[in-house]
């Protein structure tokens, strides 16, 4: 007579098995999705600090950067001309980011606020700036801006090394 099926022992091994793989995977795919959506805020902030940055040299204007951060609640936009508010929808008109796009991102350090990039070097007014991103899970970039205008992202020190960022 031939039987064809599972036993209950070879079913319960098969899905003991399968939760063992799934406890070891689940953090590890935890972590992922967390160092993906810093690494996603990162660069939508570096690109913004470009377009500032580009705006600045190509429209003979000051570019006016302002990072608010009240609480969880942080944005960053910046304007042409004059300062703006960015926690109000119809100022900032260059870039806004805000951290509704961001839910699980944060600011942990900022040297940015009341800036602005000079409209003849493309650099900041107080010649550097950074910006510190943490994540729910306590990862970190850093996005600094040095004496002549370029914009870089690294790992700070001490934290895990983020994606291709060189340690700060």
């Amino acid at each position: 007579m031939l039987v064809r099926g599972f036993t209950l022992i070879e079913m319960l091994v098969t899905l003991a098995i399968l939760g063992i793989l799934m406890a070891i995977a689940i953090p590890s795919y935890l972590d992922l999705i967390d160092r993906q959506k810093l690494v996603d805020a990162t660069e939508k902030i570096y690109s913004d600090l470009q377009i500032m940055r580009t705006a600045t040299k190509s429209k003979s204007e000051d570019v006016y950067i302002n990072v608010n951060k009240t609480g969880n609640n942080w944005c960053i936009g910046s304007n042409l001309k004059t300062s703006c508010d960015c926690t109000q929808d119809t100022e900032c008109t260059t870039t806004k980011t805000k951290s509704a796009e961001f839910p699980s991102i944060d600011i942990d350090g900022m040297s940015l606020n009341g800036q602005q990039f000079d409209q003849v070097r493309g650099i900041l007014s107080s010649g550097y700036g950074d910006i510190t991103l943490i994540s729910s899970r306590g990862k970190k970039t850093t996005i600094k801006l040095n004496a002549v205008g370029d914009i870089s992202v690294c790992s700070p020190s001490g934290t895990t090394r983020i994606g291709d960022y060189k340690a700060c």
